[in-house]
């Protein structure tokens, strides 16, 4: 997985030991109005006396300046804390801005080690004025375990419930089918067979960071109908085709956050299937596109645990949705 990190060394001088600075969060989207936290780390010859500073620009303005003196550790590497005070920006607007740091020793005839890292500056609300866009989407909801309804009532992103996907059969306009996080497929047997007909038959289908059970890709199983135009397996680098603003290679992790899920491919029966597990060899993105325009997505990032961790899991679910209707919207950008 591709990483962001910025790693920038000062030359060596007259035998001056070298000084390298590279920031550990991958992350380069932001929220407007809050704090945002990076750690910088500087490594030098143990003994090294420094001083660290950074700068936030916005539309080449400086917005913050910040120092502190450094003295290297035995360990011959120090990690510092950057808090930056992000400005707001308005609904629909995303701002780009640039964090500069920089690193000087006591020796003046060393240049300083500097990086520049460029940031986007999203709003909270990735729906803002988009309630009549929302309504067209014809969102229908299956989410057994509630997390997804409740967010999506906090949000008051508008949707129908529905017990059961098969039921969508009879609907001749096309819908947008959203099956809620931490679904296990083995629970509801012949799921996979229901989605896939609906996909066929032009609805929009998408199952949101699965929890669990086997999933049988769209054309493998026998009499399954007619097999999709095409067939995607992607890994994160599909987050940065759909906004490259937001953070491919930042999902948050630990034992407090969820985990991307995904699907590992095995054969049973003569079919292809997916086994859903959080394994780095498992497949995120897994799309099937048919001729008559349905879509179906299982899309294992976790959107919505991973709401308030920052702008990647909200602005993605907007991307997810205009992709799925086919529409791409611009977020305006303003700024250089």
């Amino acid at each position: 997985m591709l990483a962001l990190v910025c790693v920038m060394a000062s030359r060596s001088v007259a035998g001056a030991p070298a000084v390298s600075v590279a920031l550990v969060e991958p992350g380069a989207a932001v929220f407007g109005g809050r704090e945002a936290v990076f750690h910088a780390t500087i490594n030098a010859e143990a003994g090294t006396i420094a001083r660290v500073g950074w700068t936030l620009r916005v539309a080449q303005r400086v917005i913050l300046r910040r120092e502190t003196p450094l003295t290297i550790p035995a360990t011959a590497a120090a990690t510092i804390e950057i808090r930056l005070s992000v400005p707001p920006v308005k609904p629909g607007v995303v701002m780009p801005a640039d964090l500069e740091v920089q690193v000087w020793t006591a020796d003046p005839a060393h240049p300083p080690a500097t990086l520049t890292r460029r940031l986007w500056i999203f709003p909270e609300d990735p729906f803002a004025a988009r309630g009549e866009w929302l309504a067209a989407c014809r969102i229908r909801l299956f989410d057994p375990d509630t997390a997804t309804a409740d967010l999506f009532e906090s949000l008051r992103i508008p949707y129908e419930y529905v017990s059961r996907p098969a039921a969508l059969d009879g609907e001749s306009e096309p819908v947008t089918l959203l099956l809620g996080a931490g679904l296990d497929f083995d629970d509801y047997p012949g799921l996979d067979a229901v989605l896939a007909r609906l996909a066929r038959g032009g609805h929009r289908v998408l199952c949101l960071a699965p929890g669990a059970g086997d999933f049988v890709l769209p054309g493998t199983a026998p009499a399954a109908g007619a097999a999709p135009a095409r067939l995607e397996f992607r890994r994160a680098d599909i987050v940065r085709d759909l906004d490259k603003r937001l953070d491919h290679a930042a999902w948050p992790q630990g034992e407090e956050r969820a985990a991307v899920t995904g699907l590992i491919l095995t054969t049973r029966g003569g079919m292809v299937v997916g086994r859903v597990t959080s394994g780095a060899d498992a497949w995120p993105w897994v799309s099937a596109r048919y001729s008559g325009g349905g879509r179906l997505v299982v899309c294992g990032f976790p959107i919505v645990a991973s709401w308030g961790h920052g702008p990647t899991p909200r602005f993605l679910l907007l991307r997810l949705l205009e992709w799925l209707a086919k529409t791409e919207t611009k977020l305006k950008e303003e700024g250089p």
